[in-house]
C-alpha cells in the first residue's frame, strides 16, 4: 500500500511539474525591464532594420493601421508598429530564427534536424524555441499574420491596448503556410507575409536564463506536490484485513 501511495504521489507530482514547465516563464518579467529603452524613428533611419526589429517603439515610429498600409511595406526594408484590436492564436509554431536548426546526436558527426513547424502547443512549449503565428486585427478590422514573443501576445489577449514592438514584413516557410491556409481563409488574411516583431538577439541572450528558471521551478513543484499528495494519502486510513 505504501508503494502505491508513493507512485501515485510521484505521478501526480510529475504531471503538475510538467504543466508548470510548459507554462511558466520569466520572459514577461525580463521584457518589462526593456520597455523604457525605446527605439525612435530617427534610430530606425540610422540603423539597419534587423538591428532594431523586436525593440519597444517610441510614439513617433510609423503606425500601421490597415491592411493596405501593410501591403505597401517594402519587405524587410521598412519597419513600423501595430496596435492590434484583437489577437487570435493559430496553434501553428515556427522554430525561432535564432535557434540552432540541428540537435546534437550521441553518434559521431551526426546531427538531427529539428522540426521547422509544429502544430502541438505542448511540444512547442516543451522545447521553448518555437514561436506561434497569430492573426491580429488591424484598425480597419482586417487581419494579418504576425509573430511576437509570448509575453507580448498575452498582454494583447488580456484586451489591453498594446503597441507591438518594432516589426517588418517578411516571407515564411511553405510548411507553415500549408498549416495556416484554412484559418487564414476564414479570416481573410494573406498567407504570403507575416509581420515579424521578435528581437532574435535578445531572445538568444535570455534563452539560457529562461530555460534554467523553468527547470528550477518545475523541480520545486515536483517535490512540493509529491510531498503534499503523499501527506494527504497518509491521512487515509488503511482497510483492516
Amino acid at each position: 500500500m505504501e508503494k502505491l501511495k508513493t507512485w501515485i504521489s510521484v505521478i501526480i507530482g510529475i504531471a503538475v511539474a510538467l504543466f508548470v514547465f510548459t507554462n511558466f516563464s520569466l520572459e514577461g518579467y525580463l521584457w518589462d525591464k526593456e520597455k523604457e529603452d525605446v527605439v525612435t524613428a530617427k534610430d530606425l533611419e540610422e540603423k539597419t532594420c534587423d538591428a532594431l526589429v523586436g525593440r519597444p517603439a517610441a510614439e513617433d515610429v510609423k503606425q500601421i493601421a490597415s491592411k493596405a498600409e501593410f501591403d505597401k511595406m517594402t519587405n524587410s526594408a521598412e519597419t513600423g508598429v501595430i496596435t492590434p484590436k484583437s489577437i487570435i492564436s493559430t496553434g501553428v509554431y515556427n522554430l525561432g530564427r535564432w535557434c540552432d536548426k540541428y540537435t546534437k546526436s550521441r553518434k559521431r558527426a551526426t546531427k538531427r534536424k529539428k522540426a521547422e513547424v509544429l502544430t502541438s502547443t505542448f511540444l512547442a512549449r516543451i522545447w521553448g524555441e518555437y514561436y506561434q503565428y497569430y492573426l491580429i486585427q488591424l484598425e480597419d478590422d482586417s487581419y494579418i499574420l504576425a509573430q511576437m514573443s509570448d509575453c507580448v501576445a498575452r498582454e494583447v489577449e488580456k484586451g489591453e491596448s498594446v503597441r507591438l514592438p518594432v516589426g517588418y514584413k517578411i516571407g515564411f516557410s511553405q510548411k507553415a503556410k500549408k498549416e495556416l491556409t484554412e484559418i487564414c481563409q476564414e479570416y481573410g488574411a494573406d498567407t504570403q507575409y507575416v509581420f515579424y516583431t521578435i528581437d532574435d538577439t535578445w531572445q538568444k541572450e535570455q534563452s539560457f536564463i529562461l530555460l534554467i528558471s523553468r527547470i528550477a521551478v518545475a523541480f520545486v513543484t515536483l517535490f512540493a506536490v509529491s510531498a503534499i499528495v503523499m501527506f494527504l494519502l497518509g491521512k487515509i486510513p488503511e482497510k483492516r484485513k
